[in-house]
């Protein structure tokens, strides 16, 4: 719960999300949602979803599970995945789990994972951009330059500066170019 008090969101970054997933007919869930921010202003704004955290916070919009555990059952349909600043608060022998699931739902992907001498609170996994780049590789997934860049640019001089170094867009499309 500590850790949830200090949790932050960038309404910049909720506009780019916004725009890159124009299609309200594909939910989007939200791993390690933390105070339910971006998924509670995606449901606003039209598109169906969920938040998951381990920490229950009461939001109606929210279910508590394990993240590092299979979560069941599969939805029948793809969902979008967002997931900021979650891994590096997950101990090493548990980012197996929690990547299996960010990739368990079949969409694209917007994930964040703080670098190493990132500053913050309960950080005890930090992992380099290609670190996590090759896990969501070994999953399927292609790392998308010029959405990710997108994403980079929307957190410009944004008071959660730190997205510039972290954020990325994952698809599991093959045509994925720079």
């Amino acid at each position: 719960m500590e850790g949830v008090i200090w949790h932050q969101h960038s309404p910049r970054l909720m506009l780019k999300i916004i725009e890159l997933w124009p299609d309200k007919n594909v939910p989007i869930i939200d791993l390690g949602c933390g105070l339910n921010y971006y998924i509670t202003v995606l449901i606003i704004a039209g598109h169906r979803g969920i938040g998951l955290d381990a920490v229950d916070l009461g939001s109606k919009y929210f279910q508590q599970v394990d993240l590092t555990k299979p979560i069941v059952p599969k939805p029948v349909e793809k969902m979008n995945v967002l997931s900021l600043e979650v891994g590096e608060h997950i101990p090493a022998e548990f980012s197996k789990g929690y990547l299996d699931n960010v990739c368990y739902f079949g969409g694209d992907v917007i994930l964040s994972w703080a670098v190493p001498g990132q500053a913050g609170h309960g950080h005890i996994n930090c992992q380099e951009r290609h670190w996590v780049s090759e896990q969501m590789r070994a999953r399927g997934y292609v790392l998308r330059f010029d959405k990710t860049n997108e994403l980079i640019k929307s957190v410009k001089d944004c008071h959660c500066s730190w997205f510039q170094n972290t954020i990325m867009y994952f698809d599991k499309e093959s045509k994925s170019i720079v």
